[in-house]
């Protein structure tokens, strides 16, 4: 997954993208046109932005806290076993790693693990959404982090028909912290060895219970994340779109008003479309992408 000729086309592409949009009013930086910058382009001039941009420091890392495990939840939704840093989804049967084993061990919070018996696509039933305090409470304790590990094995599917994962810092309904909500650094989200794949943003999170407002973020066939802070390390993105969303951005991930550095590292992102950043897009977000592959993405 990790490439030399195309990361450079695509960094450059963010480059030229983020000294447009530092000025205020401006479109987000959007990435996803996979044409090589003619010998004249703008693109061979900016290289020295995108340097900057990397030299960026990086938070210090998160752990989640170690906890007293208890026994598997089972039960015809799947298996969840509770870990001393998280969640297991699945007892090694493919037919415990249900959608909504996942959606409950994603809302828990800490490390979320797989044990699936091997390689295994979860077709979501409703979107994963991340709460920002623990269990979602209103004046709860903040999440510090989320982190799916699917080591390789995981695919997480949309079928075309859903968001795979949303998470907004202003989203009452998952949960309030006293303060602003904007410029939080948590929850913290790591998406790790995973495939994500055929996720629609056409009407936002689909199957979440509670209103939400999806004019804050339309947008992230795959990801959509407002505030806190997101990791995204050897993550393949393929088949995710926005569909026909007004004003919609990032056929694979919309991120936006985040303080930390949203970072992807040794990541690919084929064939996704969207009408502005037919593979990812950023507002008011500082971006870094190293090691990473963007090709053959669609945006209008």
């Amino acid at each position: 997954m990790r490439t030399g000729g195309w990361a450079r086309v695509a960094i450059a592409a963010v480059a030229a993208a983020m000294l447009a949009a530092c000025a205020p009013g401006q479109d987000p930086v959007v990435v996803g046109s996979s044409q090589p910058p003619q010998p004249d382009s703008p693109l061979a001039t900016v290289a020295p932005a995108v340097t900057a941009a990397t030299d960026a420091p990086a938070a210090d890392p998160v752990e989640p806290p170690e906890v007293e495990p208890s026994g598997p939840v089972e039960s015809a939704a799947g298996v969840v076993t509770p870990t001393t840093r998280g969640s297991q989804v699945g007892d090694g049967r493919p037919e415990s790693c249900t959608s909504a084993a996942l959606v409950r061990a994603v809302r828990a919070g800490g490390d979320v693990t797989f044990d699936c018996g091997g390689q295994m696509a979860i077709v979501l039933d409703e979107t994963l959404t991340v709460c920002n305090s623990v269990g979602c409470e209103p004046g709860g304790e903040p999440m510090a982090l989320v982190r799916v590990l699917g080591g390789g094995d995981i695919t997480i599917a949309g079928a075309g028909e859903r968001s795979l994962l949303y998470a907004n810092t202003c989203e009452e309904s998952l949960g309030t912290l006293e303060g602003p909500c904007e410029g939080r650094t948590t929850p913290r989200v790591v998406l790790d060895g995973l495939s994500l794949i055929d996720g629609s943003a056409q009407a936002g999170p689909r199957g979440v219970a509670g209103p939400l407002d999806l004019d804050e973020l339309p947008g992230g066939g795959a990801v959509a994340m407002r505030g806190g802070r997101l990791s995204l390390r050897d993550v393949f993105f393929t088949g995710n779109s926005c569909g026909d969303v007004d004003g919609a951005s990032g056929g694979a991930v919309f991120a936006r008003d985040m303080t930390a550095p949203f970072e992807i590292d040794g990541s690919t992102f084929a064939a996704n479309t969207c009408a502005r950043g037919g593979a990812i897009a950023a507002i008011r977000a500082p971006l870094i992408i190293t090691g990473s592959s963007i090709v053959d993405n669609e945006a209008s």
